[in-house]
C-alpha cells in the first residue's frame, strides 16, 4: 500500500508531538512493507538525514509565518498528492483537515483519513480569526474524510457529541526502552540522576510552564527544605512564542536551580527523561502528550494538570492538580520529594500502563485496519 502523510512539519521529527507521531507511525508502516511519503516543509527539513527504507520525504515550500505556514504547505502537498500513485492520503491536525476535500473530491480512488491530535483552537496564541478557521477545521475533520481518527477517548466523546462523528480512537504510542541510558550526558547541565524536576514541550502559554515555575518559586520560599538540591529543567523551544519565553526567563531571573536547555532531541533528551526524579505536565489543554508517555515508559513519576487527556494516562487522583493552581502543584511536588517511595511506586505503574496500552506496533496495526476499510 502507498500512503501519503500530510499536515505535520515533516520528517525527521525535530520537535512537536504531531511530527513524532507521523515519524513513528511511518516507520512502523514501512516496517510492515508499505511505502510512505511524508510531506515536509523546506525550512524544517534536515538534508543530511538518511530516510529509512520505504519512507520518502517530499520537500515542498511554505509561507513560513505563524498563520500561513501550515495552510500553504498543506495546499501544495494536497495538490501534489493528486498526481501520485497513493492509496491513502492521511492528514494530521484540524488545520490541515480544512484541505482534505481536495483529494476527497479530486482523487476519489484514494482513501482520505484525518487524525485529530488536539483541539488547537483552545490554544491561547490564536486570535479570533484563527480560532474560527480551526473550528471549521474540526467540522472538516468530522465530515470530509472517509474516516476520522482521534488520539484520546475525550476527543472521541467530543466529536461524537459536537459533530455526531463516530471517530476511531487510536492513541499515540511510545517505544518501550530496552535499556536505561547512561547519566553521563547530564553533566552538560550539571545535573544528577533523580535530582531534578523535568518539563518537556513547546514553550507556549497553553503548556502552563508559568504554573510550574510559580510552583517552584513557592517551594523555594515556603518549603526550601523539601527541595534538597533539586533543580528544575525546562526543555523546549520558544520560537513560536518568544514573548512568552522571555517572560519565563524573567520569572527565573538569576536562579541557578532553573535550567533552560532549549530544544533537544536524540540521546540528550532521552537521558534527561530517563533520569528525571519527577516529570511535570502543567498544560491547559492537550490531545495525547507524547512527552508524558515517554516519561512513563521510563517509570518516571508524573504530576499533571487535571485535564481530560491527562486523566486517561495518570489515573491516580493524587497525582493531578487543578489547571493553573501553582500552590496545589507546589504541595504535590513537596510530597514527591519527601515520600519518594510512594512516587516511585506510581512510576512503575506508569510504565506498566504504557507497556500494556501504548505501543507503536499496536498503533500502526490499528491505523492500517482503518486504511483498509471501505
Amino acid at each position: 500500500m502507498n500512503i501519503a502523510m500530510i499536515g505535520g512539519r515533516g520528517i525527521p521529527a525535530r520537535y512537536g508531538g504531531v511530527e513524532r507521531h507521523v515519524e513513528m507511525l511511518s516507520r512502523e508502516l514501512a516496517g510492515m512493507g508499505h511505502t510512505v511519503t511524508v510531506y515536509t516543509r523546506r525550512w524544517y527539513y534536515d538534508s543530511s538525514w538518511i530516510a529509512p527504507k520505504h519512507i520518502t520525504p517530499v520537500v515542498l515550500p511554505s509561507l513560513h509565518t505563524p498563520y500561513f505556514d501550515t495552510f500553504t504547505h498543506t495546499l501544495l502537498a494536497a495538490v501534489h498528492a493528486l498526481f501520485q500513485d497513493v492509496d491513502v492520503i492521511h492528514f494530521h491536525g484540524v488545520g490541515p483537515a480544512l484541505l482534505s476535500w481536495i483529494p476527497r473530491l479530486l482523487k476519489p480512488r484514494a482513501r482520505v483519513i484525518v487524525t485529530v491530535h488536539s483541539l488547537n483552537r483552545l490554544h491561547p496564541q490564536w486570535n479570533v480569526f484563527g480560532k474560527v478557521v480551526l473550528l471549521l477545521g474540526e467540522w472538516a475533520a468530522a465530515h470530509v474524510p472517509h474516516q476520522t481518527i482521534v488520539v484520546s477517548h475525550h476527543l472521541r466523546a467530543y466529536f461524537r457529541q459536537q459533530y455526531r462523528c463516530d471517530a476511531a480512537m487510536i492513541p499515540n504510542g511510545i517505544e518501550i526502552p530496552r535499556e536505561h541510558p547512561s547519566a553521563a550526558l547530564l553533566k552538560r547541565w550539571h545535573l544528577a540522576s533523580r535530582q531534578y524536576v523535568l518539563f518537556v514541550g513547546r514553550i507556549i502559554e497553553s503548556k502552563g510552564v508559568h504554573t510550574l515555575m510559580s510552583a517552584w518559586k513557592e517551594l523555594q520560599k515556603k518549603r526550601p527544605e523539601a527541595l534538597q538540591n533539586q533543580k528544575l529543567v525546562i526543555v523546549g523551544d520558544a520560537h513560536a512564542d518568544r514573548a512568552y519565553g522571555a517572560r519565563l526567563r524573567r520569572i527565573a531571573g538569576r536562579d541557578a536551580s532553573v535550567v533552560f536547555t532549549g530544544w533537544l532531541e536524540g540521546p540528550a533528551l532521552v537521558s534527561l527523561i530517563a533520569h528525571a526524579g519527577l516529570f511535570v505536565q502543567p498544560s491547559e489543554t492537550e490531545g495525547m502528550p507524547i512527552a508524558l508517555l515517554e516519561a512513563m515508559a521510563y517509570s518516571v513519576p508524573a504530576l499533571v494538570s487535571d485535564i481530560p487527556a491527562h486523566r486517561e494516562l495518570i489515573r491516580e487522583d493524587g497525582m493531578r492538580f487543578p489547571v493553573g493552581d501553582h500552590r496545589a502543584l507546589a504541595r504535590l511536588m513537596a510530597e514527591a520529594f519527601t515520600d519518594s517511595a510512594w512516587y516511585e511506586k506510581h512510576g512503575r505503574e506508569n510504565q506498566e500502563l504504557v507497556k500494556r496500552e501504548y505501543q507503536w506496533e499496536s498503533v500502526a496495526k490499528k491505523t492500517f485496519e482503518i486504511y483498509g476499510l471501505g
